[in-house]
């Protein structure tokens, strides 16, 4: 049933209405969509040229190459004798150049041209004033996130550690005793720099958040880098609510313990850098 639901949405027959935790329930997409949108046809070349621009919209610092599930969706990269009269990826990332639609940049430490969207440059030149000015990403206090394993910045393996000397693979599909890390491990960052890893997990019916791993990167040292405790006690206090928990448990290891200690007495007092309880 699964498959005929995916098959008839991606047909055009049904679209996904609402989601209802992880189901999703589909409609007709007559009764989704304005009858007008429904009735546009545009041509394969424009279409595919829009869903280039789109993946490189997503990630924000796609090259020309990389694993194949980069450009899942846009075409080829040369001719393909499947389909002869199908635009190249490399005619259509031509075209959105001459349309000013992306432009090259070269990134300091990484090979080859990277091409970001003409319209986000502002970003780009922010970028290189918050770097000469010494100043955090947007000039705020740096954040820890937890980033999904589909995040399109993780996207691009190479990218990682090319340019953040991070190494990172999803290891869901990994068998359990060729893993490294675990089964749904995130990258953890902190402002601008990958940090470590972390593998949480919802235990419903404790209504508890029990984080089964946390691995630092070499010479990193979680209680000793400035404004990371606090940062940490935030984003655990934001998981935890997302999770409709009640509380978060960390590795029973002694530096899990500490740091555990460290967040807990973060929690208790103003935050440094918010001003929140």
């Amino acid at each position: 049933m699964r498959a005929i639901l995916e098959a008839l949405a991606e047909a055009g027959i049904l679209g996904i209405a609402r989601r209802e935790g992880n189901r999703r329930v589909y409609d007709l997409v007559e009764r989704l969509y304005p009858a007008d949108l429904l009735e546009e046809r545009r041509g394969e070349r424009e279409s595919m040229r829009h869903r280039l621009l789109s993946r490189y919209r997503a990630h924000g610092l796609l090259g020309t190459g990389g694993q194949a599930e980069l450009f899942l969706g846009a075409g080829y990269v040369g001719p393909h004798p499947d389909h002869p009269g199908r635009p190249t990826r490399t005619e259509l990332r031509e075209e959105l150049l001459e349309r000013a639609l992306i432009v090259p940049v070269a990134v300091e430490g990484v090979r080859g041209e990277r091409f970001v969207l003409t319209s986000e440059l502002p970003l780009v030149a922010q970028a290189d004033r918050e770097l000469a000015e010494g100043h955090p990403p947007g000039g705020e206090p740096p954040g820890v996130t937890f980033l999904a394993p589909l995040d399109p910045f993780a996207w691009d393996r190479d990218l990682l550690r090319s340019l953040f000397g991070f190494d990172y693979l999803w290891e869901v599909y990994v068998p359990a005793a060729r893993r490294r890390w675990g089964y749904y491990v995130l990258p953890l960052l902190f402002g601008d720099r990958f940090v470590g890893r972390i593998e949480p997990r919802i235990d419903r019916r404790e209504r508890a958040v029990r984080i089964l791993g946390l691995h630092w990167e070499a010479g990193f040292d979680p209680l000793g880098e400035p404004g990371f405790v606090g940062a940490l006690a935030d984003a655990l206090a934001a998981y935890r609510a997302f999770a409709g928990a009640d509380r978060v448990v960390l590795p029973a290891d002694r530096a899990s313990r500490a740091l555990a200690r460290a967040t807990r007495a973060t929690r208790a007092t103003p935050s440094a850098r918010d001003g929140r309880p």
